[in-house]
């Protein structure tokens, strides 16, 4: 196998040990895009195939640069959005369930940032992943 040899722009952000686990939890994301699809939640499905696409394109090389900076703006826009949506979810019970869930994200994703240790890190950063397709699966049930 070829070696590249990485230039500080090129740096991985995570080793691959660790980023590896990212990039196969990024697949629970087709979760919540067939869920969205079954429910013909068309925008809701749209977004979330984004954020799928742009998470497997920046965790398979996981650099600073223009991959990294249009994953975090897919999932920014997506999570915006779907935070808007449940403010239109019928039952105030399911409303607050997806609030607390979606506030478990930034727990989450402030864990993975804060911490020193990459293995930590990356598995908050797996449980954001987790947590978060678990909460559009079940928002996508109940709008």
């Amino acid at each position: 196998m070829l070696r590249r040899n990485l230039s500080a722009k090129e740096t991985l952000v995570l080793p691959p040990q660790y980023s590896g686990r990212l990039f196969k939890s990024s697949f629970l994301t087709v979760a919540s895009v067939f869920t969205a699809a079954q429910y013909e939640l068309w925008s809701c499905c749209g977004l979330t195939l984004l954020v799928f696409l742009t998470s497997i394109n920046y965790w398979r090389h996981p650099v600073h640069g223009w991959r990294r900076n249009l994953d975090m703006l897919a999932v920014f826009c997506g999570m915006s959005y779907h935070l808007y949506t449940a403010r239109f979810v019928p039952s105030g019970h399911h409303q607050l369930v997806y609030y607390a869930l979606a506030l478990q994200i930034f727990v989450c994703y402030f864990k993975a940032r804060s911490s020193i240790d990459k293995d930590t890190a990356s598995k908050w950063h797996m449980t954001m992943h987790l947590v978060g397709n678990i909460a559009n699966c079940l928002l996508y049930m109940v709008i």
